[in-house]
This record gives structure tokens, C-alpha cells and sequence, in this order.
């Protein structure tokens, strides 16, 4: 009804109950609204109101636009002209707002059950019906740049193509899809913040301005958001991480978390004081990434998914990086974990979301943090320690996370954590238990019987490796110790490079880190 009569959500109740003036075409439409819903109350009792009145207001009437948008035009007249003379804009534009009024309606769970993101059916409708649908494609069809890419496929199938997105996701490019991706796209956009119909085809119309650039040399950026769950920032609290940006997930965020994470944990800490996280996240990395696309015919598709079309790898660096400092940075009796709940992607060429998850319930247990001020910066400095652009122990941290957070039998904690060690100090070149069980030792012990201690641990840890991964025997319960020494042994390691021994992490490999260590001392 705010729609139709032209007016504010907030001031709607104000018209009705006359504390405000309506107009004469206001007040003659608002009276329609009312016999309308006791007509639908009266004749469709068993349908659900808000399925009966999508289906009435999304008709297309005489004037070549939908009723709901009709009746907008009764009270409020022309109200969104197209910026721009482009002959794509303008039909594209139109088609948004005549499917606008079919976006505003409640959804039915029963019929859009955890699909959320789907257009709604009436609004499909209007797309596929509207006869500016037919004046768009026409317009794709005839324009420079798009008319390449949407071309009408042929039925040889040595004519067809893909179309690959470096956000990582890929299909046939589809022109009578194109009008609703891109609809979808925008209105999943404007979730969660203020909307009207003048926003609405404002970010359609930008939503086609990144599809276009995406096939030129000069892409634009788009937008990847990767949420984690374990840890509170403090208030107001947010840091950049290189070229991202670190901060607390909002309201908007959570729109594009899966049902199945809204869950909380709470902790309690030894000073009794409680903490609640929630599984679909309270830390957010929102990073910006070049947004480009490419379609490549059948006959030259590759085996695998080209390189350049796949999101950057500095994005799963940062991830890795950002979860390990979080450790180091944070002296508590329980261990800080960040683990990765969902991650999503801005794809205007995507027909849905292209959103992915991970439940944090099913790794190991976390304690829920708030960190405080101090934490944060230890959190900052620890990350660019570990940011070094020398330094190549993505391997290493990563191994190491997986037997922290992933791993429950001790013996995968084991082989993650010996793995971490060769990654930083192993080599092909002679014989290496006794090279990297040295290495470690003089890296972590300043006197020669601690070292000594040390390095016989090490031995021993490296011959229970053996024999697990060899398959000669498994571990007894005694033995699990030693699996998670070898785990805390690897993050000393990380930590005393990063905080004492860069000269040693900006050497390229494990032969040549671990000649410097053992020659130079």
C-alpha cells in the first residue's frame, strides 16, 4: 500500500488514520486497496493473502505496465527516467521497476522453502511477459559489446559457449536470463537497507554497467566478504588488512548467511565473565576484487577452469594468514580460533548467490572471545609479520590450522604438524628427519643440552610419524601427547620466525632457510 499511494512506509500509518492529508487520487486508490483485500479475504479464504494479491497486482494491464505499477502512476505520475540514452538502459530500467512492486510482497516459506534468494515467481512473470523484455533483448542483440557475448546460441554444439567469471563460477550465457540476473543481483544488494523504486533502478542499472566492463580491459571491482566466527571485536572497532578491510559483521552481512548457521555458543571465561558468538559469523574480511568475465567457445575450452577466472589467491592468503596472527596475537588460557564460516561473492552475471559455507560446529570446540583493544593491535602487527612478501609458509600455517581446528584424531594432528615443519625447513638434500629436527632445535633453544632435550622430542615425533603414515602400527593412547607437542611445536616455530628471524623467512625454500639456521647460527 506505501508503494502504491507513493508515500513512506514509516508515514503510511499517519495517512490512514487521517493525521495526515491525502490526496484525491490517494484517498479514490487507497479505498480500491481496502475492498480489494475484503474481496480476496471474502472469495480466497484458502490461499494465503499475500499469494492471491502477487498474482492481482503483477497482471499487465491495457497501458503496457503491471496494476501495482499502474496504480503507483495514479498518485504519483512519472517517477524514474533513465539517465542515460543508452538503448539498453532504458528498457532494462523499466523492466525493474514493473517487477518492483512483486519484490515488496512477504515470501511464502512453503513455496520458496530455504530459497530465499530466488526471484519471486510473480515477478519471473513480469520479466518473461513484459513487452520491454522482448525491446531489451532485442537491444543486448544490437549493442557492440553484449551483443557478442548473448548472442542467440546455435543448435551445433560446436557453437556453444561458457561464459567464466573470475569470481570462480561459470554457465552458458543466457540472454533470456539476463534481464532477471541482473534484477536478482541489485535487489539482493539493496537487502537489509533502505529501498524505493528510484534506488532500486539506480543499482540495476549499475549491476549492468559491472556485467559491461567485465568484458572489457578496464573491469570494475566487485565485492567478496569472507565472515568468521569465534571472536567479538571490540565496539566500533574495524582495521585494514592490506588492501581489506577487517570489521564487525552487520545485520546486512547476515543476509547472506545459510538458515542452517543461525546458531549461538556462549562462553564463559575464568573470571565468570560470558561471551555469545554465532556460528554465522561476528568478523567480517570485505575485500574488492577485479571483476572480469570471458566467453570461450566449446572447440577451445579448457581442461581445467582458466587461472585468470578464478578469485585472486592473495584473498585465501589473507584468510590463512589473518586466522594464525589471530593465534599468536592472543595469550589466554583457551586458544583464539577464527574459523571461517561463509564467504560471498557480488556476481551480477550470477543467476543466484554465489555464496559458500562451512559450519564451524563441525571442527573442534572454540572458546567465544571478545577481544579487547590491545588483542586487536597485537592482531594487526602479528599479520604483518606473517604478511612478509618474501615469506612462503602458506603451507606450513595452514597445516598447522587444520590440526587446531579441523582435525580430531591425533593422528592427523600429528602429520599436519610434521608437515609444517618440512614446510619451513626441509629439503631433498641429505637426510632430512635429522636436518629439520636440527633446525627446530637451534631455532627454539638457546643451550646446547635444551636443544639436545629438544631435538630427541623431535626424533621421537618423527618416528611415530613414520610409522603411522607407513601403516606399520597404530597410535596408543599414550602416544597422543606427543601428536599435539608436535602441534604446539609448530606454532613456536612460526612464532619465533616471525618475531626474531625474518632474515630467515625471506629465504625462497626449506634448503636454504635451514643452511642459513645450522651455517650461520
Amino acid at each position: 500500500m506505501a508503494y502504491s499511494l507513493a508515500v513512506d512506509e514509516d508515514n503510511l500509518g499517519s495517512l490512514l488514520t487521517g493525521d495526515a492529508a491525502l490526496t484525491d487520487p490517494q484517498i479514490s486508490l487507497a479505498n480500491e486497496l481496502v475492498e480489494l483485500r475484503k474481496h480476496i479475504a471474502e472469495n480466497f479464504a484458502e490461499l494465503p493473502t499475500n499469494q492471491v494479491l502477487g498474482f492481482i497486482v503483477s497482471q499487465l494491464g491495457g497501458d503496457g505496465r503491471t496494476v501495482a505499477r499502474s496504480w503507483r502512476m495514479r498518485t504519483v505520475g512519472a517517477e524514474v527516467d533513465s539517465p542515460t540514452t543508452d538503448p539498453v538502459d532504458g528498457p532494462l530500467m523499466e523492466l525493474a521497476l514493473e517487477a518492483y512492486p512483486a519484490l515488496l510482497l512477504p515470501r511464502d516459506e512453503e513455496l520458496y522453502p530455504g530459497m530465499r534468494w530466488m526471484l519471486p515467481i510473480n515477478a519471473v512473470r513480469v520479466l518473461l511477459a513484459h513487452p520491454k523484455a522482448q525491446e531489451f533483448r532485442e537491444a543486448v542483440l544490437a549493442d557492440s559489446l553484449l551483443g557478442s557475448v548473448f548472442a542467440e546460441e546455435s543448435e551445433q554444439p560446436e557453437a556453444r559457449r561458457q561464459l567464466f567469471r573470475s569470481t570462480g563460477q561459470g554457465g552458458s550465457p543466457q540472454l533470456s536470463m539476463l534481464a532477471s540476473t541482473l534484477i536478482s543481483y541489485a535487489w539482493r544488494r539493496l537487502q537489509g537497507g533502505p529501498v524505493n523504486p528510484g534506488r532500486f533502478a539506480a543499482e540495476v542499472l549499475l549491476a549492468l554497467q559491472l556485467a559491461r566492463a567485465a568484458f572489457t580491459k578496464k573491469p570494475e571491482k566487485t565485492t567478496a566478504r569472507v565472515a568468521f566466527a569465534g571472536v567479538l571485536l571490540p565496539p566500533q572497532t574495524q582495521f585494514k588488512v592490506g588492501p581489506a578491510l577487517m570489521r564487525a559483521v552487520t545485520d546486512k552481512d547476515r543476509e547472506y548467511a545459510p538458515e542452517s548457521l543461525r546458531a549461538q555458543l556462549t562462553g564463559t571465561n575464568p573470571s565468570g565473565e560470558t561471551t555469545i558468538i554465532n556460528y554465522d559469523g561476528d568478523v567480517l574480511l570485505e575485500y574488492r576484487l577485479n571483476y572480469r568475465a570471458k566467453v570461450v567457445r566449446s572447440e577451445e575450452l579448457p581442461g581445467d577452469w582458466p587461472s585468470d577466472m578464478l578469485p585472486p589467491p592473495e584473498l585465501a592468503q589473507m584468510v590463512t594468514r589473518l586466522r594464525f596472527s589471530l593465534m599468536l596475537a592472543v595469550d589466554r588460557d583457551s586458544r583464539a580460533q577464527l574459523v571461517q564460516t561463509w564467504n560471498y561473492i557480488e556476481d551480477p552475471l550470477s543467476a543466484g548467490p554465489n555464496i559458500s559455507w562451512n559450519d564451524p560446529r563441525q571442527g573442534t570446540g572454540i572458546m567465544p572471545m571478545l577481544l579487547t583493544q590491545d588483542e586487536v593491535a597485537a592482531w594487526e602487527k602479528w599479520y604483518g609479520r606473517l604478511t612478509d612478501p618474501a615469506a612462503k609458509l602458506d603451507l606450513a600455517l595452514s597445516r598447522i590450522l587444520r590440526a587446531i581446528a579441523e582435525r580430531r584424531e591425533p593422528s592427523d594432528v600429528l602429520i599436519d604438524s610434521v608437515i609444517a615443519w618440512e614446510n619451513v625447513f626441509g629439503t631433498q638434500q641429505g637426510e632430512p628427519t635429522f636436518r629439520v629436527t636440527m633446525c627446530i632445535a637451534k631455532l627454539l633453544e638457546e643451550n646446547t643440552e635444551a636443544r639436545a632435550g629438544l631435538r630427541d622430542t623431535l626424533a621421537k615425533i618423527y618416528g611415530l610419524r613414520s610409522k603411522v603414515v607407513h601403516g606399520n602400527r597404530n597410535l596408543k593412547q599414550e602416544e597422543y601427547p606427543l601428536c599435539f607437542e608436535a602441534m604446539e611445536i609448530a606454532i613456536r616455530m612460526i612464532r619465533t620466525l616471525a618475531a626474531d628471524r625474518t632474515d630467515i623467512l625471506a629465504l625462497p625454500d626449506g634448503a636454504r632457510r635451514s643452511e642459513k639456521l645450522l651455517l650461520d647460527g
